[in-house]
């Protein structure tokens, strides 16, 4: 059993950040003075068997939580594009969500065969051309000419972990984490159509960028574009049609991607002006469907986690709290991070 002479204050701050409590709140939940937390959060002291009982307590977490090795913590550099109005506190409780339920993946996946299918390129390569990447991609992983059926498969299907839930605002779509496997972080309050260009768009950062830079976001939109929309495909379903709203909204749902994301391809490839575009745009403003438009795509569900709780329930022969209790997590949390449906269908045969 470990002691609080193994306390990980890594694991500590990521649970504080989590709860979304600042270290003034803290002191006052666990009873402890803010000066003590402060040099426990940065690792300069650790925390007595008493006070190591009542931050657990404070932040809803199991005692050995804290004293986990921190081997699998996600450590990588995350990238993400936030806006303005995104607060500091709110992109660390996000961002520190999707740390905790990467690092149980990682846990669970440790004893299970997952391969990977994803290389890096360089860009000068290419020609300096992200679509040019997009279609080498698609080649290398056999994908057929026309849309995408299912981006989330295919991706899960290449060895990227795909974690998507509900941040709590609409100021972020998505991220990409730098570590030993490729996470792409989903925010499900989006439409279908939206998260698939935002898979596709992190898929480009993955694929093409490892250090920031001032052409970074424009590059993966241009690759998303073309991974979605291959320009030899839909080159056809542009060229001889009058492109107005009623034809757009057909091609979305054969394309399974956004009107809006159909309006720049087009007006990219030349078949539109910009007037044509602010004209399309102000349609869609006077019909109100700018932010959600009609025919909404079917969603398409990460499967990655299920199938890893399956493997431990139907294969290594583990309970749920069994699980549970691998992974250091209380049982909301558990439910929240494998939610009913997968949890019900992975311990229906225990």
């Amino acid at each position: 059993m470990n002691t609080p002479a193994d306390f990980n204050n890594h694991m500590f701050r990521l649970a504080r950040n989590y709860r979304g409590i600042t270290q003034s709140e803290l002191a006052e939940k666990s009873k402890i003075s803010q000066g003590v937390l402060s040099k426990i959060d940065h690792g300069l002291n650790v925390p007595n068997n008493q006070q190591l009982k009542n931050i657990a307590a404070a932040l809803d977490f199991p005692v050995d939580f804290f004293t986990q090795s921190a081997r699998d913590l996600p450590s990588g550099l995350v990238f993400h594009r936030k806006r303005v109005a995104l607060r500091e506190k709110e992109r660390a409780r996000i961002e520190s969500e999707v740390k905790l339920r990467l690092n149980c993946l990682k846990i669970l996946a440790s004893q299970l065969d997952i391969d990977s299918n994803i290389e890096t390129v360089d860009l000068n390569d290419y020609g300096n051309d992200p679509r040019k990447v997009a279609n080498a991609l698609r080649f290398r992983w056999n994908i057929p000419h026309g849309p995408i059926s299912n981006v989330v498969n295919l991706l899960e299907n290449n060895g990227i972990i795909i974690i998507r839930f509900d941040f709590g605002n609409e100021l972020l779509d998505g991220f990409f984490i730098l570590d030993d496997r490729p996470c792409i972080a989903l925010n499900s309050r989006f439409p279908m159509e939206r998260q698939r260009f935002t898979l596709c768009h992190e898929l480009g950062h993955i694929v093409m960028h490892r250090m920031p830079d001032e052409n970074m976001e424009s590059e993966s939109d241009a690759f998303a574009s073309e991974f979605l929309m291959p320009s030899n495909d839909i080159l056809e379903h542009f060229a001889h049609h009058k492109i107005n709203l009623q034809y757009l909204f057909s091609l979305k749902s054969y394309w399974k991607v956004s009107v809006a994301a159909l309006i720049i391809k087009a007006r990219d490839m030349g078949f539109i002006t910009p007037s044509n575009v602010r004209r399309l745009y102000m349609q869609m403003n006077a019909l109100q469907i700018r932010k959600k438009e009609p025919y909404p795509v079917q969603d398409e569900r990460p499967s990655l986690a299920s199938e890893i709780i399956n493997a431990y329930t139907n294969e290594l022969h583990y309970s749920q709290p069994e699980i549970q209790k691998l992974l250091f997590l209380n049982f909301n949390d558990f439910i929240r991070f494998f939610n009913p449906f997968q949890l019900n269908q992975a311990t229906s045969t225990i």
